[in-house]
Protein backbone atom coordinates (compact mmCIF):
# COMPACT_ATOMS: atom_id res chain seq x y z
CA UNK A 1 0.00 0.00 0.00
CA UNK A 2 1.24 3.68 -1.29
CA UNK A 3 0.70 6.92 0.22
CA UNK A 4 -1.14 8.83 -2.79
CA UNK A 5 0.24 12.04 -1.32
CA UNK A 6 3.71 10.25 -2.12
CA UNK A 7 5.16 9.45 -5.33
CA UNK A 8 6.15 5.68 -6.13
CA UNK A 9 9.62 5.47 -6.37
CA UNK A 10 9.11 4.08 -9.77
CA UNK A 11 7.25 7.28 -10.34
CA UNK A 12 9.84 9.96 -9.06
CA UNK A 13 12.67 7.75 -11.20
CA UNK A 14 10.41 8.50 -14.28
CA UNK A 15 9.86 12.24 -13.66
CA UNK A 16 13.42 12.16 -13.16
CA UNK A 17 14.64 10.61 -16.52
CA UNK A 18 12.14 12.42 -18.65
CA UNK A 19 13.52 16.09 -16.23
CA UNK A 20 17.47 14.61 -17.51
CA UNK A 21 16.05 13.77 -21.51
CA UNK A 22 14.27 17.32 -21.74
CA UNK A 23 17.70 18.99 -20.12
CA UNK A 24 19.68 17.18 -22.71
CA UNK A 25 17.41 18.29 -25.60
CA UNK A 26 17.35 21.56 -24.08
CA UNK A 27 21.08 21.68 -24.22
CA UNK A 28 21.61 20.22 -27.35
CA UNK A 29 18.93 22.87 -28.98
CA UNK A 30 20.84 25.80 -27.53
CA UNK A 31 22.09 28.14 -30.06
CA UNK A 32 24.82 30.21 -29.83
CA UNK A 33 25.50 33.46 -32.41
CA UNK A 34 28.64 35.82 -32.27
CA UNK A 35 29.05 38.41 -34.99
CA UNK A 36 32.31 40.19 -34.39
CA UNK A 37 33.56 42.45 -37.26
CA UNK A 38 37.41 42.74 -38.25
CA UNK A 39 39.85 45.05 -36.34
CA UNK A 40 40.88 47.42 -39.66
CA UNK A 41 45.06 48.16 -39.31
CA UNK A 42 44.37 51.73 -38.18
CA UNK A 43 43.36 50.65 -34.73
CA UNK A 44 39.94 50.84 -35.07
CA UNK A 45 36.83 48.93 -35.56
CA UNK A 46 33.14 49.71 -37.65
CA UNK A 47 31.50 47.77 -35.02
CA UNK A 48 32.80 45.58 -32.14
CA UNK A 49 29.94 44.14 -30.55
CA UNK A 50 28.97 40.18 -29.87
CA UNK A 51 25.65 38.60 -29.51
CA UNK A 52 24.57 35.73 -27.73
CA UNK A 53 21.44 34.61 -27.70
CA UNK A 54 20.43 31.46 -25.74
CA UNK A 55 16.96 29.66 -26.51
CA UNK A 56 15.42 26.72 -24.71
CA UNK A 57 12.67 24.88 -26.77
CA UNK A 58 10.15 23.76 -24.20
CA UNK A 59 9.48 20.39 -24.47
CA UNK A 60 6.65 17.72 -22.41
CA UNK A 61 5.24 19.43 -19.38
CA UNK A 62 8.10 21.84 -18.05
CA UNK A 63 7.17 25.73 -19.10
CA UNK A 64 9.42 27.53 -22.05
CA UNK A 65 12.67 29.29 -20.86
CA UNK A 66 14.21 32.15 -22.50
CA UNK A 67 17.03 33.85 -21.69
CA UNK A 68 17.51 37.68 -22.92
CA UNK A 69 20.04 38.29 -25.37
CA UNK A 70 23.24 39.87 -23.93
CA UNK A 71 25.61 42.26 -25.87
CA UNK A 72 29.44 42.66 -25.37
CA UNK A 73 30.48 45.74 -26.42
CA UNK A 74 34.81 45.25 -26.19
CA UNK A 75 37.19 48.00 -25.52
CA UNK A 76 39.66 48.87 -28.18
CA UNK A 77 43.56 50.36 -27.09
CA UNK A 78 45.80 51.59 -30.06
CA UNK A 79 48.92 50.92 -29.61
CA UNK A 80 52.09 53.11 -30.95
CA UNK A 81 54.57 52.09 -33.55
CA UNK A 82 57.81 51.76 -31.39
CA UNK A 83 60.88 52.81 -33.34
CA UNK A 84 64.34 52.02 -32.44
CA UNK A 85 66.92 54.10 -32.44
CA UNK A 86 69.78 53.57 -34.48
CA UNK A 87 73.17 53.81 -32.98
CA UNK A 88 76.58 54.00 -34.62
CA UNK A 89 79.57 52.67 -33.19
CA UNK A 90 82.91 54.50 -34.34
CA UNK A 91 86.15 51.91 -33.56
CA UNK A 92 89.51 53.50 -33.36
CA UNK A 93 92.10 50.57 -34.88
CA UNK A 94 95.51 51.79 -33.19
CA UNK A 95 98.05 52.56 -35.39
CA UNK A 96 100.63 50.15 -35.98
CA UNK A 97 103.73 51.18 -34.82
CA UNK A 98 107.07 50.91 -37.37
CA UNK A 99 109.03 48.78 -35.61
CA UNK A 100 110.89 45.25 -35.81
CA UNK A 101 107.86 43.32 -34.17
CA UNK A 102 104.46 45.59 -33.04
CA UNK A 103 103.18 42.66 -31.21
CA UNK A 104 106.37 43.06 -28.29
CA UNK A 105 106.28 46.91 -28.46
CA UNK A 106 104.13 49.30 -26.63
CA UNK A 107 104.16 53.23 -27.03
CA UNK A 108 103.98 54.69 -23.30
CA UNK A 109 101.02 57.11 -23.40
CA UNK A 110 102.35 59.22 -19.94
CA UNK A 111 105.69 59.29 -18.10
CA UNK A 112 106.31 56.88 -15.50
CA UNK A 113 108.02 53.53 -14.44
CA UNK A 114 109.19 50.69 -16.05
CA UNK A 115 107.22 48.71 -13.38
CA UNK A 116 104.21 50.41 -14.10
CA UNK A 117 104.26 49.54 -17.44
CA UNK A 118 104.95 46.19 -16.41
CA UNK A 119 102.27 45.41 -14.13
CA UNK A 120 99.56 47.03 -16.75
CA UNK A 121 101.24 43.94 -19.48
CA UNK A 122 101.34 41.21 -16.71
CA UNK A 123 105.29 41.44 -16.57
CA UNK A 124 106.46 40.96 -13.27
CA UNK A 125 110.01 41.22 -13.97
CA UNK A 126 111.00 44.73 -13.67
CA UNK A 127 114.72 43.72 -14.42
CA UNK A 128 113.88 42.17 -17.69
CA UNK A 129 112.33 45.20 -18.66
CA UNK A 130 115.16 47.51 -18.03
CA UNK A 131 117.60 45.32 -20.29
CA UNK A 132 115.29 44.80 -22.74
CA UNK A 133 115.01 48.78 -23.15
CA UNK A 134 118.15 49.82 -21.88
CA UNK A 135 117.17 51.88 -19.39
CA UNK A 136 116.48 52.06 -15.47
CA UNK A 137 113.11 52.62 -14.97
CA UNK A 138 111.83 55.94 -16.34
CA UNK A 139 109.87 56.48 -19.38
CA UNK A 140 108.87 59.52 -21.27
CA UNK A 141 105.02 59.87 -22.53
CA UNK A 142 105.57 58.12 -26.76
CA UNK A 143 108.71 56.17 -25.29
CA UNK A 144 108.88 52.87 -27.15
CA UNK A 145 109.12 50.01 -24.58
CA UNK A 146 109.90 46.34 -25.49
CA UNK A 147 107.94 44.35 -23.37
CA UNK A 148 109.04 40.95 -25.25
CA UNK A 149 111.76 39.69 -22.63
CA UNK A 150 114.41 37.80 -22.88
CA UNK A 151 113.49 36.39 -26.36
CA UNK A 152 116.99 37.60 -27.94
CA UNK A 153 116.20 40.73 -30.00
CA UNK A 154 115.05 43.72 -29.88
CA UNK A 155 111.78 44.14 -31.16
CA UNK A 156 112.02 48.08 -31.53
CA UNK A 157 115.07 47.71 -34.44
CA UNK A 158 115.51 44.32 -34.68
CA UNK A 159 118.84 44.09 -33.45
CA UNK A 160 119.71 40.70 -31.74
CA UNK A 161 120.30 41.12 -28.09
CA UNK A 162 122.26 38.86 -25.49
CA UNK A 163 120.59 36.58 -22.93
CA UNK A 164 120.49 38.03 -19.77
CA UNK A 165 122.93 36.35 -16.92
CA UNK A 166 122.99 36.17 -12.79
CA UNK A 167 125.91 38.85 -12.49
CA UNK A 168 124.48 41.25 -14.89
CA UNK A 169 121.04 41.02 -12.91
CA UNK A 170 122.72 41.28 -9.89
CA UNK A 171 124.48 44.19 -11.47
CA UNK A 172 121.38 46.03 -12.87
CA UNK A 173 119.58 45.95 -9.21
CA UNK A 174 122.75 47.28 -7.02
CA UNK A 175 122.36 50.38 -9.76
CA UNK A 176 118.84 50.75 -9.71
CA UNK A 177 119.53 50.96 -5.81
CA UNK A 178 121.36 53.29 -5.97
CA UNK A 179 119.57 55.43 -8.23
CA UNK A 180 116.89 55.10 -5.41
CA UNK A 181 119.18 55.99 -2.67
CA UNK A 182 120.73 58.85 -4.10
CA UNK A 183 117.24 60.23 -4.90
CA UNK A 184 116.06 59.79 -1.18
CA UNK A 185 119.04 62.18 -0.19
CA UNK A 186 118.02 64.72 -2.74
CA UNK A 187 114.89 64.69 -1.02
CA UNK A 188 116.49 64.60 2.45
CA UNK A 189 118.84 67.19 1.87
CA UNK A 190 116.56 70.25 0.46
Amino acid sequence: MTDSRRPSRRRARHQLAIAAVAGAAALSACTTAAETAPVNDVGGAADNTATTTITTIPTGSFPPTTINATTITPTTATIPPTTIPTTTTTTTVPEVLDVFDPNCVTLAETGGSLEAVGVARGIDDPTGLWFENDQIDAVAPGDLIDICLDNGVNDIDGQPRPPIDDAARGAALAANVERQQSKLNELFSG
